[in-house]
């Protein structure tokens, strides 16, 4: 695996994180 790989899979994780979920908000 190299560096451009990981650094996609933290980018989208990252980006799901600070995306607020509805269900979760209540």
């Amino acid at each position: 695996m190299n560096n451009s790989t990981i650094s996609s899979s933290s980018s989208s994780i990252a980006a799901l994180d600070i995306i607020p979920d509805p269900e979760n908000n209540q």
